[in-house]
């Protein structure tokens, strides 16, 4: 009984429900109590962390009085009570006047004889320490780096991470001791100091590929660090295939850490130019570890074998007996990603017994994990179309059984992307959704279904079959759900003739519905349908509530806007086309596919990025100075910089690579009697210059190349809008001795331009209709930018040449490409950012009737993350 009693009391809420912060700020007063109790010191400041934790706020003066209170605390010696005095100090230091009283605290535990009051005090010290401030204790910081204990040493460093963001210089002198720590006996001092020397070197590639290096030669023992080194170095080897490092890497794929092997292996995987041999042995050495004992191998060995599958079935094929296995495991997350992996490397002889595998396994795991099967199974189908048979029977078969809403709605969109893909599948997979509605307890989805069925039902052989399945949801459903029947049976009569007069006779019935809105409906439908206006019912607009509340508040906002009626024609709207929209483009799709050949020919982009990069390979592959810059991401066209009557004509182009910019000016002399000496062009731009290279002589009538190499910053977001030029050169008489210096001078240029633009290039593949639609549907709605504007230029087709030129997009098939008579257009692109992030974007275009407003806009913009969307939208001004 005792023991239920004190069971029962453990499972009571927490002890610190209903905690007021007016009764902890009176509780504070203890803290200056001349006789310290650690014990109830501790729990006021547990109190003080709870409130703070749960969101509540404290006045200035509120915590001035909590904060004084708790330096007051530094009397006590309890280890306990000092280190909770700490986490409250962290989370109260927001003052920088405050911060003064609580330095000199922790300055004499940062020096004491008690080590864990100085790792601690280290760790807050970067918390709360101001720029200003850190020179006074830079001497400790250093020391505390190279102590013979860990935890301390360990600390220093974190701090060192932490302080390096507000006073890097101060840090950089830190490098001493740093490179001690790297070689430390203590495994996680070794980590945080090859993590802090790494970030000390990041801008510099030259020297963090020395650090590097030296390591790979003598591997750290910390498993961490040896991770956190795989990981440089499948950076740098992306930028400079090294061969003694891509050995290392396989080296690192059978070290007896499993976390170090994992990180190998995924480096390996994940490298552009990887030999064959090299994946094959990464996977190779996957393949044992599918057979561990420990779950976490098994699941981190499959999710690699899943992350590369899409880039090497046949390499994986051969794990397929491994992971049939793995369906059976215990752990359902491994489990789901083992049947997603093999249905990706499934071949079409194998989708039955697979099938057979999936159905026993659906039911034993929950809804998550059954969408990630779903959309796998959808790639599978549209890889396979001609066993769309067997997998639409399973879907529908899945369907019927239990599940939430979210889980639900995936199947049926799985059902709708395989009735568009592929033909033979559309009326199965309607009979499969008019099944499913007879038991679906879910209105919305209902809704969904009933209004495909009226756009697609009357296109089938039969359409008469699917009009018993609407009715019986006019009977039988909620009000949401009547309303879209009797919509859907409206479509049927309008456009199958056959049965307008059954569709009339059931609508009929309707008129005394309990609901205004199925009523009002009905009304509306029987009244085109006994009229001439019955193509009304069929008319479809892909119009959002957005922008139709802008076009209203557009209309509304004209003087005398009650002159002239509103029509659902001056709404703009940003679609894909649907797929009885793509034959009109067909003609266009060869047009697209190269992104166009000619600038500025219409329905064409400026440039192709293969064209504007491999002018410019033969020199930069000639100068050794920049044969390590690696890769190149995209050129620009040539871009003056002076009117082309000039002295001294100027043009310069913009190569981009992963982690520099390189400039080319070219200068041409147009000074009679002069020659141009030791010619090089200075730039006022905050990025670093890693190298340059002058023209030495630059005759009358003659040209010459200057190149001028930037370092590209981490996060390129806000470039520099311009950059003020200024070309210097010494100037000669062109009959004058060879030895003769001249005399310096220098000329004004136009200020040049670099923006987010540049670090976006074009797709350089050829992307059909329904591969973006499937990119689309894939990405992530929460990371889709949204904007509007007007464009002011005359045309539609000018305004999508000139949104394409902005963005630095490829259209996708032809999409570019405007109608000669057309009043809105929708062109869909898709290009690659410079971090190897995929971006899409859909563009509506609409020229109202008044041409003096321009061409209305709308674009959509999606990529994995919201801010590079934002960013990728705020081109277009």
């Amino acid at each position: 009984m005792e023991m239920a009693t004190k069971k029962s009391d453990r499972q009571e809420g927490s002890p610190f429900e209903g905690l007021q912060k007016g009764v902890v700020m009176h509780e504070v007063r203890i803290f200056s109590e001349p006789q310290i109790s650690p014990r109830n010191c501790c729990k006021v400041l547990t109190k003080i962390l709870y409130l703070l934790c749960q969101g509540e706020t404290f006045t200035s003066d509120e915590a001035t009085s909590v904060f004084f209170g708790t330096t007051k605390l530094f009397q006590s010696q309890n280890a306990t009570l000092r280190r909770m005095v700490y986490l409250v100090i962290k989370e109260l230091a927001r003052d920088q006047d405050n911060v003064f009283v609580v330095i000199n605290c922790l300055s004499k535990d940062m020096t004491s004889n008690n080590d864990v009051f100085r790792s601690n005090a280290i760790r807050v010290f970067a918390k709360v320490i101001d720029a200003s401030m850190l020179g006074t204790m830079d001497r400790f910081l250093k020391q505390a780096i190279v102590d013979r204990n860990p935890a301390v040493s360990s600390a220093a460093l974190i701090a060192g991470q932490q302080l390096f963001r507000i006073a890097p210089d101060v840090i950089r002198r830190w490098q001493n001791e740093i490179q001690e720590a790297v070689n430390s006996k203590s495994k996680m001092v070794q980590y945080h100091a090859f993590a802090l020397l790494c970030l000390i070197k990041q801008h510099d590639r030259l020297a963090l590929s020395k650090i590097v290096s030296g390591l790979a030669r003598r591997p750290p023992r910390s498993p961490l660090a040896h991770c956190l080194l795989i990981r440089y170095i499948t950076k740098l080897v992306r930028v400079d295939p090294d061969q003694s490092m891509i050995d290392f890497l396989m080296s690192c794929v059978r070290n007896k850490s499993p976390m170090v092997a994992f990180e190998a292996i995924r480096g390996i995987c994940n490298l552009p130019n990887a030999a064959r041999h090299q994946i094959q042995g990464a996977i190779s050495a996957v393949q044992q570890f599918l057979g561990s004992s420990q779950p976490t191998e098994r699941f981190a060995a499959v999710r690699v074998l899943s992350s590369v599958v899409a880039q090497h079935p046949a390499f994986v094929a051969p794990c397929s007996t491994d992971l049939e296995m793995l369906i059976q495991d215990q752990n359902r997350s491994i489990a789901t990603l083992a049947v997603t992996t093999l249905l990706k490397t499934g071949v079409e002889s194998n989708v039955e017994r697979l099938m057979k595998s999936i159905s026993s396994f659906m039911a034993e795991i929950t809804d998550e994990l059954r969408i990630v099967l779903v959309e796998a199974l959808r790639s599978l189908c549209l890889k396979f179309p001609h066993k769309h048979s067997t997998l639409m029977a399973f879907l529908s078969s899945v369907l019927r059984e239990e599940g939430g809403v979210e889980y639900k709605t995936t199947i049926v969109k799985t059902i709708l992307t395989l009735m568009n893909e592929i033909d033979d599948a559309k009326e199965p997979g309607l009979e499969h959704l008019c099944e499913f509605i007879e038991d679906c307890e879910f209105p919305k989805l209902s809704v969904q279904i009933l209004h495909v069925l009226g756009e697609e039902g009357p296109k089938t052989s039969c359409p008469a079959r699917y009009i018993r399945f609407i009715f019986n949801r006019v009977i039988l459903e909620t009000p949401s759900v009547r309303a879209a029947a009797v919509q859907s049976l409206a479509k049927f009569g309008a456009a199958c003739p056959k049965l307008t007069d059954s569709c009339m006779v059931l609508l009929k019935r309707s008129l005394r519905d309990n609901d205004d809105e199925v009523r009002d409906r009905a009304i509306y439908c029987i009244g085109l349908l006994q009229t001439s206006h019955q193509s009304e019912l069929l008319r479809v607009e892909n119009i959002s509530w957005a922008d139709l509340e802008q076009s209203l508040t557009a209309y509304l906002s004209q003087p005398g806007y009650h002159n002239r009626p509103f029509s659902l024609d001056d709404v703009v709207h940003a679609a894909v086309p649907t797929p009885a929209a793509a034959p009109e483009a067909g003609a266009a799709a060869h047009v697209g596919a190269d992104f166009g050949a000619q600038p500025g020919a219409p329905g064409t982009i400026a440039y192709s990025v293969a064209e504007a990069v491999n002018p410019y390979l033969e020199q930069l592959n000639s100068i050794p100075e920049f044969a390590a810059l690696g890769t190149l991401f995209k050129a620009s066209r040539p871009i003056e910089l002076t009117e082309s009557e000039a002295e001294y004509v100027t043009s310069y182009v913009k190569l981009v690579f992963e982690n520099h910019v390189l400039l080319q000016f070219t200068i041409a002399n147009h000074m009679e009697g002069q020659v141009l000496v030791n010619v090089s062009v200075d730039l006022n731009v905050d990025w670093a210059e890693e190298m340059s290279v002058s023209a030495p002589l630059i005759p009358f009538e003659g040209s010459g190349a200057v190149w001028v190499c930037l370092q590209r910053p981490e996060q390129v977001y806000s470039c520099p809008s311009t950059i003020p030029a200024t070309l210097k050169f010494s100037v000669r008489d062109a009959e004058a001795d060879p030895d003769e210096e001249g005399y310096e001078d220098e000329y004004e240029l136009e200020d040049l331009s670099i923006g987010v633009n540049d670090f976006i290039a074009p797709n350089d593949k050829f992307i059909s209709l329904a591969e973006f639609r499937g990119l689309w549907d894939a990405s992530t709605p929460a990371d889709e930018f949204l904007k509007r504007l007007n464009l002011t230029v005359p045309t539609i087709q000018d305004a999508v040449d000139a949104v394409l030129q902005t963005l630095s997009l490829s259209p996708v098939e032809g999409s570019n490409v405007v109608a000669h008579d057309a009043s809105t257009h929708t062109v869909n692109t898709i290009g690659k950012f410079i971090t190897g992030e995929t971006i899409l974007a859909r563009a509506g275009f609409m020229a109202p009737s008044d041409k003096s407003k321009g061409i209305a806009l709308k674009v959509a913009i999606r990529s994995p993350s919201l801010s590079l969307s934002q960013t990728v939208g705020d081109l277009i001004q």
